[in-house]
């Protein structure tokens, strides 16, 4: 049997494999994104994460306020490409709000554009392979709370969904201090459990 296990944007990549292939025999998805049009970047803003830089502003509402208009031009206007999309977002980010360009200009880049337009809610409620969905309750990267109430919504017995108590994003404990091979030393109850649920296929 063929499965892909995927993390966080690698999740969505291997989604994005299986609506493709439908040859896939399971998915592990870990700390994968959910919720559809980039929900987990205003996560990123609310949970104050320390590795979010890509918009900068005095406050965290002014910065979900600018991610909010980026998001609306990206969905409302899905037939430009990243260059008209950054000048829709300048004219009203800075033309008219008085925005500097600098707050917000290396967020507007083709991959985010792409990831803010994707949508998998529905291949989550109709999947037809066992997929274990895997995420810890401290992940400041994407929201454990909108995870687990879609996947709840969607009510897809297909799906096995695993909340870890007080481990992060690396299925780790405490605060990243920075992103290296070492992260992926993840907690050892976890690391048997994806063991055992794989071969359990």
């Amino acid at each position: 049997k063929f499965g892909v296990i995927g993390h966080s944007l690698g999740g969505m990549a291997a989604i994005d494999a299986y609506e493709k292939q439908k040859q896939l025999d399971f998915l592990v998805l870990w700390s994968t994104p959910v919720k559809k049009n980039s929900a987990f970047v205003k996560h990123q803003i609310e949970s104050e994460n320390p590795f979010f830089g890509a918009i900068t502003a005095e406050t965290k509402q002014q910065k979900l306020e600018i991610v909010e208009i980026i998001h609306q031009q990206i969905i409302e206007n899905e037939e430009l490409n990243t260059p008209d999309i950054y000048k829709k977002c300048k004219k009203i980010l800075k033309d008219q709000l008085g925005i500097k360009k600098n707050q917000f200009d290396i967020y507007i880049m083709p991959y985010v554009v792409e990831i803010v337009r994707a949508n998998y809610e529905q291949t989550y409620a109709t999947a037809d392979v066992p997929v274990l969905y895997i995420i810890g309750s401290e992940d400041k990267f994407v929201s454990p709370k909108n995870s687990s109430e879609l996947i709840k919504e969607f009510d897809n017995s297909f799906i096995d969904f695993r909340l870890y108590e007080g481990l992060n994003k690396y299925m780790t404990t405490g605060e990243l201090s920075g992103i290296a091979r070492e992260v992926y030393h993840l907690d050892d109850l976890v690391k048997n459990e994806i063991i055992e649920w794989v071969k359990s296929r």
